[in-house]
């Protein structure tokens, strides 16, 4: 078990953290001083983050995870799935009405883990001191997670990273969007938006070669 501290709002409750021991910090907004701090002192951070240009910013100030919060009013799995479309380099936490029903969703979406409170731990558990409640709980979400990493490993590609587009003479070659059941692909000419042609493919293909393009698939 790794211990960190939630709701950190600035440097004070920062330090105040890590003197406590804290292994991570998070918070439930993007504060680029807390942010700071943490890449300072080498310690996790995941900030919170809501629109696509939160959660790049937080990622380029050194966030190690970016926690989307409050995801359910934007849509909750669809909105994890719409943000991992053209940021899937960047590693998701879901948080926010993330609960037995939801959590595969979450991650089947694209989400790298699950921010969980009352629903793992209830208050009442905490009250009357019910650990194995909170242990049988704690069991019953990581199977989801577990499960449903499964179900994304079993394909060829979920979402390939923008580095994985390949370039030759005038062409580019590039991977819209993907799952474990089929990859759509377009190409089009540099610097134009106006594709050539476009392609799906359907189950796990190794490699998939367009003209003279090919991209290598791979599981993430």
């Amino acid at each position: 078990m790794i211990v960190g501290a939630g709701t950190v709002l600035d440097i004070q409750m920062a330090q105040r953290s890590l003197y406590a021991g804290a292994k991570f910090l998070t918070s439930p907004g993007l504060i680029l001083d807390v942010v700071e701090f943490a890449a300072k002192h080498d310690v996790v951070i995941f900030p919170g983050a809501l629109t696509p240009t939160e959660i790049i910013t937080a990622w380029k100030a050194g966030a190690d995870f970016v926690k989307v919060f409050p995801s359910a009013p934007l849509g909750g799995e669809s909105y994890i799935r719409a943000l991992t479309a053209p940021l899937p380099h960047v590693p998701l936490i879901a948080s926010g009405d993330v609960n037995q029903k939801t959590a595969k969703g979450f991650i089947l979406a694209g989400a790298a883990a699950l921010g969980i409170g009352g629903e793992l731990i209830p208050k009442e558990a905490i009250q009357f001191r019910q650990l194995n409640r909170i242990l049988e709980l704690a069991n019953r979400f990581k199977g989801m997670v577990k499960e449903a990493r499964s179900h994304q490993s079993s394909g060829c590609l979920r979402w390939l990273p923008l580095d994985s587009i390949a370039r030759q003479g005038q062409r580019d070659f590039m991977v819209l969007r993907g799952d474990a059941r089929q990859l759509r692909i377009e190409w089009r000419r540099a610097g134009s938006r106006q594709p050539l042609g476009q392609e799906i493919t359907s189950g796990c293909t190794s490699v998939i070669h367009v003209d003279m393009c090919e991209v290598a698939g791979r599981k993430l």
